[in-house]
């Protein structure tokens, strides 16, 4: 198994929380998106909710 294989499998068994920040920018949605659906953890996306949800 890789080295992040390994990394990931550990925060699934895990479920932490990670935070975001500049949680407006595309690059910021997109790794957040793909935290979520691997199931890595939770995410926290910091900034103005009205940009976030835009």
């Amino acid at each position: 198994m890789e080295l992040i294989e390994k990394i990931k499998e550990s925060a699934k068994k895990h479920g932490k929380r990670i935070v975001l920040p500049e949680g407006f920018e595309e690059r910021t949605l997109k790794a957040a998106d793909q935290v979520i659906e691997e199931g890595l953890a939770q995410v926290i996306l910091l900034g103005n909710p009205t940009e976030i949800a835009a």
